[in-house]
């Protein structure tokens, strides 16, 4: 969604910038380095399925382990100066 928002900002003639968003898509990684997007959040959809299905595996393995709980992950703001630090994941 971010690419058509840019992309109508854009079209519409605006001197808005696109400021961030989130996903880990090529398409978006490529938004940030021509600047079509200012940045991003680093999103890492491979490393966040890790994390669950490990906590889905301790909940069934290990009767002691809490249910319901909350899975995260650090995300931190990327811009073409920093996005290498976070490569696309999908």
């Amino acid at each position: 969604m971010a690419i058509g928002c840019a992309r109508a900002i854009d079209a519409a003639g605006s001197k808005a910038v696109l400021v961030a968003t989130g996903g880990g898509s090529k398409l978006g990684y490529n938004a940030i380095l021509t600047g079509e997007m200012y940045g991003s959040v680093c999103t890492r959809p491979k490393l966040l399925g890790a994390l669950m299905f490990e906590a889905m595996y301790e909940a069934v393995t290990k009767p002691e382990t809490p249910k319901g709980r909350f899975v995260s992950y650090d995300m931190p703001a990327i811009t073409k100066e920093t996005i290498e630090s976070c490569p696309e994941q999908w």
